[in-house]
């Protein structure tokens, strides 16, 4: 992929995931419909709009790309792919926590190279460029200082698919290592902060 095919995908994404990230709030705001789709696993009306608007606005712009969507599932093929998880938190978001995000990822030819997480309810636009760097609204950034985990948050997601084992074992290794943990319940948001 050349360099102008990138960079219209990057001013796209940028805007999408923003444009999404305001109809999150705007949801969040009116209230949220939910259902289980299985034990601490929330679906939210919300979450399949906000994947199609998502879609819809790609496509057409892009419409040889191809799409694989939390909700939806795959659509298209070949080597140049959006990947969308339309709110990432939806438990946060289903329990009208603000803490969750939309996010949004380019994959070409296997290669990440284009991201951007919007945290609608914190004014947040995260985005990354493979060889770019990461920026949080316009302002460059860069991973922690921290080498010693005792001075170390360590987010820990937590899924009901895994067995509570292999998350309460990692938990004790994390605090025997000297770290304290969080769990806030945005993977995405969860890498940002890193």
């Amino acid at each position: 992929m050349n360099e102008g095919e990138l960079d219209a995908r990057e001013a796209a994404l940028a805007a999408v995931a923003r444009e999404a990230g305001e109809l999150a709030k705007k949801h969040f705001e009116s209230g949220v419909s939910t259902k289980l789709k299985g034990k601490q696993d929330f679906i939210t009306a919300a979450d399949g709009e906000l994947e199609r608007l998502i879609i819809g606005r790609l496509k057409a712009r892009f419409p040889q790309d191809a799409f694989l969507g939390e909700e939806g599932g795959a659509d298209g093929a070949g080597d140049a792919v959006w990947v969308i998880d339309p709110i990432d938190g939806t438990a946060n978001f289903a329990h009208r926590i603000p803490h969750f995000c939309v996010s949004i990822a380019f994959v070409s030819a296997g290669e990440l190279l284009l991201g951007a997480i919007a945290a609608p309810m914190y004014g947040e636009l995260y985005r990354a460029r493979l060889g770019r760097g990461a920026f949080l609204n316009d302002r460059g950034m860069r991973v922690a200082g921290i080498t010693d985990l005792r001075q170390a948050i360590v987010e820990l997601g937590w899924s009901a698919r895994r067995p509570v084992r292999a998350y309460t074992g990692l938990l004790e290794r994390v605090l025997d290592a000297g770290a304290i943990f969080m769990r806030a319940g945005s993977g995405a948001l969860g890498l940002a902060y890193v």
